[in-house]
């Protein structure tokens, strides 16, 4: 369930839907940008990786750059992320650390049974809207997210 979500279920190695490798870990001190640091590099190297920052909200939401978690499909080993500025365009994020779930706030990780209640998916199953984080940023769309 989306509402049990935590900044600690972010954290580690996740392929999203357009390909990328992305690696979350914690901020480091003093870092403006967010309270996550994320990198989104192309599965088949080269280039420098997409620098982005996950926020959590007083309210309990979560955003991205210019995308918003989307509660309801989202879970602790599948995030769905909605661009709020083209709601078609969607990320879909699947965890890639070898079938583990997320680690918690002292690194340890989560048993199964969160796993196993919160469902799995296919990363590769929705590329709807098409394009990537790194299209925007090629059109002026980008910066730190």
């Amino acid at each position: 369930m989306a509402g049990d979500l935590v900044l600690e279920d972010f954290l580690g190695n996740w392929r999203d839907s357009f390909g990328h490798n992305v690696t979350v870990e914690w901020a480091k001190a003093g870092s403006r940008g967010g309270q996550l640091d994320c990198a989104l590099a192309k599965s088949r190297g080269g280039g420098q990786p997409i620098r982005l920052n996950v926020k959590q909200h007083s309210d309990g939401r979560f955003n991205c750059g210019h995308y918003d978690l989307d509660l309801r499909e989202s879970r602790a080993d599948y995030i769905v992320w909605v661009d709020y500025r083209k709601s078609n365009r969607r990320s879909v994020w699947e965890r890639d650390d070898g079938g583990g779930a997320a680690p918690d706030a002292r690194g340890e990780r989560r048993g199964d049974g969160d796993r196993d209640r919160r469902g799995g998916g296919s990363w590769d199953g929705d590329r709807r809207g098409g394009g990537s984080w790194e299209d925007d940023d090629r059109r002026g769309g980008g910066g730190s997210r």
